[in-house]
C-alpha cells in the first residue's frame, strides 16, 4: 500500500510502538516506555546547516510479525544532489534501518549519515556498553552534568537497560561517536556518524555512495505494555516554589507608537536587552537606546567591543547616558566567542568608571555551549549569561517542543560553570540568530532571512514559551530575555494594531510578577505541560496541550480539558 506522508503514521511491531514521519522513525517505545527519540538520517553542509529532504514512492506491507516500509529520499540544495533508497523493517521487536545513498553532484558536506536520538530524560545517570569497532568494550554513562565533548566514541554497539527492556543497538557502515546535543537546548543524546575528529568539510564527488544499517532488538523483561490504554494526564505539584525571574525583551531600535508603547508598559517587564557595539559599527547607538528611552524601563547593556580599554572608555563618554538605567553589563569580546580573563581585567575598570557598581557579567553571546567548552573566569564575573534558541538541529513542530524540558539541565550545569553565580539566558529566540560553527561566511542580508520564522506569530511559539519559562523558573534562573518588543521577532506586530499569542503569556506574567511558582512535574512533557502561581493564598494556572487531539489534565482534585493546541490561562 501507498504512505500518505502527509500525516504522522504509527507502526508496530512485536511488543513496540513508533511513528513514522517524515521519512523518519520517533518515539520508539515499549508500551508507554520510551526507548528512542528518533532514527534518522541527514546531509549536513559545510555550515552544519541540515539540507532539506524530500520523499517519494513510499509503500508499506505489513504482516502479523511486523512491516516493511520502503521509500525514496532526495536531498537537494543549492550545489547538493544527495538521493537515498531507503527500507525499514519491523520482526518481532527488532527494528532494521537501512539506506544507501548517492551523490549526484560534486560538492562539500560535513556529515552524511544515521544519527540516533537517546531522550536524555529516560536516559540520564543509565550505564551503557560501548562495543568499539575493533571489538572490545567499555561501560560508560549517559552523563548528568551536560558534557562539553563526546562522552564516548569510537562506536560500533550500544546496549543498556531501561525500567521495562535491555536495548541492544547495532551500527553499520561508519564509526560513530555521540554528543550531548543538551549544549544547544536539544533534550538527547546523539548518537552519530562521522567522528569529529576527522577533517571536514568532505568532498563528494558525483558517483560517490554511501551505505549504512541500524538495528534495535529490544529484550523485554515483561510483556505488559498496555498498549491500548490512554495516558493519565497529571500535573503533578512537587511541594517547593521559586521567585519569578526578571524577564525582559530586547531591544530592536524601532518607533514606537503611542498604542505600542502602552501595550509593552503593560507587560510589566522588568528590563530591556540593548546591544551596543564599540567597534568601530556604534552608528546605531541612539536608535538602539531610543526604544529604553521611551518605556522607562532598567536597561540589560550588551556591550561588544575590542581589548582596547582606552578606545572604550572613549567612545563610552561620547554616548547620552542621562536619563537611563542600567540594571547590567554584559561586555562581550569582539575577537573572542566566550569572556576572557584578560579582556575582563582591561574593561571592567572602564565599566566601573563609567557606571559605578553595576554587575558585570561575563559568557557569551552565543549558545550554552560556547561556554561549557570555553568556560569564563567565574571569580571575575558578578553573572553567567548564554543565549538559547530551539532550532539548532532541528526545526519540526514537536522537536521545537522538545526542548523546553532542557532547561532545567542547562540551568544547572551553567551553575557549576558560575560556581554559584546567577544565570542569565539573554536572547531566548525561536530560530538562531547567527551560526557560531559556520565555515562559510554569509551576508548580513542572508542572516536576517535566516533568523524569521513565520511560526514565531503563532499559538506554536506561545506553547514553547509557556514550557520553556516553566523549566526556566523551576531551574532558578536569575533573568530571562524573550524575542524583541516589536515586529516579526517580537512581541507584538509593527504594522498595525495587533499582539501575537506569546504577548498573552506575558502579560499573565506580568500581573504576577511577585507571585511564587509552586514546582510541578507533567507526566507526559511532550503532550501538555502546566505552570501554578501562587500569590497571597490564590493560585493561578497557565496550561498548554501541544497535541491535535483534545485532552483532561488532572491537577489535584480538579480535571481541566484542553483543545487542541490551547494555551489556557485561568485564576
Amino acid at each position: 500500500m501507498m504512505v500518505d506522508l502527509n500525516n504522522p503514521l504509527t507502526l508496530r511491531t512485536g511488543h513496540l510502538d513508533v511513528l513514522f514521519e517524515n521519512g523518519f522513525l520517533r518515539y520508539i517505545r515499549f508500551g508507554n516506555e520510551e526507548l528512542l527519540r528518533m532514527i534518522y538520517f541527514a546531509v549536513r553542509d559545510s555550515n552544519w546547516g541540515t539540507v532539506p529532504h524530500h520523499i517519494n514512492n513510499a509503500t508499506l506491507k505489513k504482516n502479523p510479525n511486523g512491516f516493511l516500509l520502503q521509500y525514496d529520499c532526495t536531498c537537494k540544495q543549492k550545489e547538493i544532489d544527495f538521493r537515498w533508497k531507503c527500507k525499514i523493517m519491523g520482526m518481532g521487536n527488532t527494528l532494521t534501518f537501512e539506506i544507501n545513498g548517492k551523490a549526484y553532484s560534486r560538492f562539500d558536506a560535513n556529515r552524511i549519515g544515521f544519527c540516533v536520538l537517546h531522550p536524555s530524560d529516560k536516559c540520564t545517570g543509565k550505564e551503557v556498553r560501548i562495543t568499539h569497532s575493533d571489538g572490545s568494550s567499555t561501560t560508560q554513562t549517559f552523563p548528568e552534568i551536560i558534557s562539553p565533548h563526546q562522552p564516548f566514541k569510537d562506536i560500533k554497539g550500544m546496549a543498556w537497560e531501561t525500567d521495562t527492556s535491555e536495548i541492544r543497538l547495532f551500527l553499520e557502515g561508519e564509526v560513530f561517536e555521540t554528543e550531548d546535543q543538551r549544549n544547544w537546548l536539544d533534550a538527547s543524546y546523539k548518537t552519530y556518524c562521522t567522528p569529529l575528529e576527522l577533517p571536514f568539510p568532505l568532498s563528494w564527488k558525483k558517483g560517490k555512495t554511501v551505505s549504512q544499517r541500524i538495528r534495535l532488538d529490544v529484550i523485554p523483561r515483561s510483556l505488559d505494555t498496555s498498549f491500548d490504554q490512554g495516558p493519565d494526564l497529571k500535573l503533578n505539584i512537587l511541594g517547593n516554589t521559586s521567585p519569578l525571574p526578571r524577564l525582559g525583551v530586547e531591544t530592536n531600535g524601532r518607533s514606537l507608537s503611542n498604542w505600542e508603547v502602552q501595550k509593552l508598559k503593560d507587560l510589566q517587564l522588568s528590563f530591556l536587552r540593548v546591544e551596543i557595539r564599540l567597534d568601530g559599527k556604534e552608528e546605531n547607538v541612539e536608535s538602539n537606546l531610543f526604544q529604553a528611552k521611551r518605556l522607562q524601563l532598567p536597561i540589560e547593556l550588551i556591550l561588544f567591543t575590542n581589548n582596547n580599554a582606552k578606545t572604550l572608555g572613549n567612545r563610552l563618554k561620547k554616548i547620552n547616558w542621562e536619563g537611563l538605567i542600567i540594571m547590567n553589563i554584559l561586555p562581550l569580546s569582539t575577537e573572542t566567542s566566550t569572556t576572557k580573563r584578560d579582556f575582563l581585567e582591561k574593561v571592567r575598570p572602564v565599566l566601573r568608571a563609567t557606571f559605578g557598581n553595576v554587575p558585570i557579567g561575563g559568557g557569551t553571546d552565543h549558545y550554552f555551549t560556547q561556554i561549557n567548552r570555553e568556560r569564563p573566569p567565574s571569580n571575575s564575573i558578578d553573572f553567567l549569561s548564554f543565549s538559547a534558541n530551539p532550532q539548532v538541529h532541528a526545526s519540526d513542530d514537536l522537536s521545537i517542543l522538545e526542548t523546553a524540558q532542557t532547561f532545567t539541565s542547562v540551568i544547572k550545569s551553567a551553575r557549576m560553570i558560575s560556581e554559584g553565580k546567577p544565570i542569565h539566558i539573554s536572547p531566548i529566540t525561536l530560530k538562531p540568530r547567527s551560526n557560531p560553527d559556520a565555515t562559510v561566511a554569509i551576508s548580513e542580508e542572508e542572516q536576517a532571512r535566516a533568523r524569521l520564522d513565520h511560526r514565531h506569530k503563532t499559538p506554536l511559539n506561545a506553547l514553547w514559551t509557556l514550557a520553556s519559562l516553566k523549566n526556566i523558573i523551576q531551574g532558578g534562573a536569575a533573568q530571562a530575555t524573550f524575542f524583541q518588543t516589536l515586529g516579526d521577532e517580537g512581541l507584538l506586530s509593527d504594522s498595525g494594531q495587533s499582539l501575537f499569542p506569546i504577548y498573552e503569556v506575558f502579560a499573565f506574567l506580568g500581573e504576577k510578577k511577585n507571585a511564587l511558582a509552586i514546582h510541578t512535574e507533567s507526566s507526559h512533557p511532550l503532550v501538555f505541560e502546566g505552570l501554578i502561581l501562587e500569590e497571597n493564598g490564590k493560585r493561578s494556572y497557565i496550561l498548554a496541550n501541544f497535541t491535535e487531539d483534545p485532552i483532561l489534565v488532572q491537577i489535584e482534585e480538579k480535571s481541566i480539558g484542553l483543545k487542541p493546541k490551547e494555551l489556557k490561562f485561568m485564576d
